[in-house]
């Protein structure tokens, strides 16, 4: 399988640095690049060809050696990614608001996986796309695709070895073996993310069978380089046509592209542009590939990898410090970016690189152990990011999230009590969600719904202390309200556990309380067909339907909207009441109609949460949202009062 050996590009580096600017301006501001994140995919093809044309001249069957490819990755990415890593990790913790959320959790967490390649498979786990804002402001989103190429490189020597196996097998030339093997490959992950771009979006999105294609494609441009080398030479009216043709699609993809329909077919353009133009500038000539091999752009793809480090790190942090898009946000996170980038390409990276290479196990063995070091490191600034927050933070542990230990006593179990997005319903919860009364309670509350019903658990828990009633509480992130036959997936499975508890257990005086995120939902006939089914079998019990109005939506997340010594406060955090009132008409008009209702109560706090023109995520200073729409530890605790009078209302109009 020998090769010619391989000569510098430099249009291949002006190629990097193309995508990684469509990246960076996406990024920044995505009104000016909307489709910019095809940047990645341009990275992807790149790899597949720079890698493989790396390999080539190695007999895979005798001369290539496994532990002599790791060592060159781990040398290549890891020692820039852990500095990266790390620093991005102490500046978050010394600059953002400790809040003891699960977005500060996930942020810590994705940096742990990161140093290891596995991001991609954390950030499926959090169940969320990537073009959702709750996760786009995680600093280490971005790894996810490092992670992808991490795991590529871990399989590509895989694909080498049966290659050379099935060409002895076969008696067939080893190039052409790897050829169709490689072929393959490509085209079985071709189908996969066709198909996964319909059913499940996230998993095409990070997966790397899903982008194994992609990269497929550059590897498939290394091997056929003899005879695309040939074909350039002899047509350089081709050769130019298609160098620009790539350009135009590379450019365009990085204007037009949607969100919608990615990474297929909306990833086609993109990587056939850059396969377009890796292969038509082969010779060296043209203008486009010139202009891609000039001085500035050729550094700027040699410190592509830094930048592409440290680029959302930077913006990130200067979104959460001065909002999204704003002239100090976009200044900040240039400068942050800049230095990073510098100082971790000339002091990190390229040192390391170009040092003396050593024993052959020696980068492997140092690089693990000063991978577990950094992602140890990582958590003990989760840990201890109280303490290295330069601002005040002295409410953050007792306003903000639920304590997940401690809720009664130490007794409570919120990760069975509270389902994440996705997860199986276990077959035995009851003994670990009900909870008495010291002293025995007149009737019990059945408490359901979706993430803002975990919201409401100090205010349960308040009642719950003044023996007002024994409790059993059971929701579900992300779960719409469903009535017969509700599916069979996991929120499926969770309202068929909560319809078969009211008709097993439900008892005359009992409150059953819905809690629902209303506001997302279109109020049409299967919403309403479900909260009429809820209310019958609750009045067959002989108990009463208590229904959580909808409550008041922020304009930014309360995250956004604490106020530092070095931030700004964006105006959206002041939300006109009025604004507000009208978004949630319709599904208040929906609760209304269901107070009216024989053996319905509602629950509506609205105006203790906004009480005056604006509606805002703190009141005198404190935290009443965690987020945009859910409340807080503060807020919840602070509604125990009006609620049980609630409650003794709807139960007096029940009797």
């Amino acid at each position: 399988m020998s090769h010619a050996p391989r000569t510098y590009r430099g249009d291949i580096d002006g190629l990097r640095a193309i995508a990684v600017l469509l990246v960076v301006v996406f990024h920044l501001r995505d009104g000016w690049m909307p489709g910019g994140f095809v940047g990645v995919d341009v990275f992807f093809v790149i790899s597949g060809f720079v890698v493989t044309a790396s390999l080539l001249g190695r007999d895979v069957g005798e001369g290539f050696s496994v532990v002599d490819f790791y060592a060159r990755r781990v040398r290549r990415l890891g020692p820039a990614l852990i500095a990266a890593i790390l620093g991005a990790s102490l500046l978050y913790a010394s600059l953002v608001p400790p809040v003891p959320n699960e977005f500060n959790v996930a942020v810590f967490r994705t940096a742990m996986t990161s140093v290891f390649g596995l991001s991609n498979f954390y950030l499926l786990r959090l169940g969320k796309s990537y073009f959702d804002g709750d996760v786009l402001p995680n600093p280490f989103t971005h790894t996810w695709s490092l992670a992808v190429e991490e795991q590529f490189y871990a399989l590509y020597p895989l694909l080498w070895w049966f290659a050379s196996a099935l060409a002895k097998a076969t008696k067939t030339a080893p190039r052409r073996a790897l050829l169709a093997t490689v072929t393959f490959a490509g085209l079985t992950s071709l189908v996969a993310s066709a198909c996964w771009s319909v059913s499940t979006p996230s998993l095409a999105y990070f997966a790397m069978p899903s982008r194994f294609w992609e990269l497929a494609l550059g590897a498939l441009l290394a091997l056929r380089s003899d005879s695309i080398a040939r074909a350039v030479r002899g047509n350089p009216r081709w050769s130019l046509s298609g160098q620009i043709t790539g350009l135009v699609l590379v450019v365009f993809a990085g204007i037009l592209t949607p969100s919608q329909g990615f990474p297929m077919p909306g990833a086609i353009p993109a990587a056939v542009g850059a396969a377009l133009l890796i292969a038509c500038g082969t010779g060296g000539t043209g203008p486009v590939s010139s202009a891609l091999a000039s001085g500035p752009l050729v550094y700027l793809g040699r410190i592509s990898y830094s930048l592409y480090l440290w680029h959302w790190p930077a913006i990130a942090i200067a979104t959460r410090l001065h909002g999204e898009g704003t002239t100090p946000s976009i200044v900040a996170a240039l400068a942050l970016t800049v230095l990073g980038t510098l100082a971790s390409h000339h002091l990190v990276e390229s040192p390391v690189r170009h040092a003396a290479h050593g024993e052959r196990w020696r980068p492997i063995v140092v690089g693990l152990a000063v991978a577990l070091v950094a992602c140890l490191g990582v958590d003990q600034l989760r840990r201890h990011r109280f303490d290295l927050y330069l601002g005040s933070h002295q409410r953050w542990s007792t306003d903000w999230a639920v304590d997940e230990g401690a809720l009664v006593e130490g007794k409570v179990a919120p990760r069975v009590c509270h389902l994440t997005a996705g997860a199986s319903v276990p077959r035995s919860i009851e003994p670990r969600c009900r909870f008495r009364a010291q002293a025995g309670a007149p009737y019990r509350l059945w408490s359901f719904g979706d993430s803002h019903a975990f919201a409401n658990w100090p205010m349960l828990l308040g009642g719950l202390a003044r023996r007002e009633y024994d409790l059993y509480v059971f929701s579900h992130d992300g779960c719409e309200v469903r009535g017969s036959n509700p599916g069979s997936d996991s929120c499926g499975a969770y309202w068929n556990h909560v319809r078969e508890v009211i008709r097993r257990e439900a008892s005359p005086g009992d409150v059953v309380m819905l809690s629902a995120f209303l506001r997302s939902y279109r109020i049409d006939a299967p919403v309403r067909r479900a909260v009429a089914e809820l209310r019958a079998m609750t009045a067959s019990r002989g108990a009463t339907l208590l229904v959580q109005a909808p409550l008041p939506v922020q304009g930014r997340h309360a995250f956004d909207c604490i106020e530092t010594p070095y931030s700004t406060v964006p105006e959206a955090c002041r939300k006109p009441r009025e604004r507000d009132l009208r978004e949630r008409s319709e599904a208040a008009s929906f609760v209304a109609g269901l107070a009216r209702e024989r053996g319905v109560a509602v629950w509506d706090p609205y105006d203790l949460l906004c009480p005056g023109p604006f509606c805002t995520p703190f009141l005198d200073g404190r935290p009443v949202f965690r987020d945009d729409d859910h409340l807080s530890l503060h807020g919840s605790r602070g509604l125990v009062a009006p609620f049980l009078a609630a409650l003794r209302r709807a139960r007096a109009a029940g009797d």
